[in-house]
């Protein structure tokens, strides 16, 4: 078998391996917590990606100088992937946090400071933003998104009175 037929079948895989995941994967619960991280395959696809894209860039700078466009390029592509990787979402009864760049951004949103909680049909993702517009979206990308959304149903009714619901 040709190696462009073995990459052709494992990429196959890895996309089916990631939606089967996000059909059957739930949140964990730690440190008193429901975490909502992105899919295992996903993570495993970002953790071996990024690396191999700066050794791809740093081989073909020490190699091919001239091609620099290719150690541009595959930079670029190891920075989205930190840019864009989906946050983890961990909600309790008095807050939500997003931990986002592999813990270098987090942010904290107590309930009482929660104004709105709103999904978007587009990319099937629920936003909870608070009174400064600030966001923590849950992707689905994300796991366990009706486990999410029925987590939110369930804040107190002292909390949730004060937050506008469109889910």
């Amino acid at each position: 078998m040709s190696s462009s037929i073995i990459t052709i079948i494992v990429s196959i895989g890895a996309i089916n391996w990631c939606v089967a995941e996000a059909r059957w994967a739930k949140s964990k619960v730690k440190d008193g917590y429901k975490v909502y991280s992105a899919l295992t395959g996903l993570k495993v696809l970002y953790f071996t990606g990024i690396p191999l894209f700066v050794y791809g860039a740093i081989l073909n700078c020490i190699e091919t100088p001239g091609e620099s466009w290719v150690s541009a390029t595959l930079l670029t592509l190891a920075i989205l992937c930190i840019v864009f990787f989906p946050a983890t979402i961990l909600l309790s009864r008095e807050r939500a946090v997003s931990v986002r760049w592999f813990g270098l951004r987090r942010m904290e949103m107590n309930w009482n400071e929660v104004d709105a909680i709103y999904s978007n049909p587009e990319d099937r993702s629920i936003i909870i933003q608070d009174k400064k517009q600030q966001r923590i979206i849950h992707t689905i990308l994300n796991v366990d998104h009706e486990g999410f959304v029925s987590e939110l149903r369930l804040l107190p009714a002292t909390v949730s009175k004060n937050i506008t619901f469109q889910l």
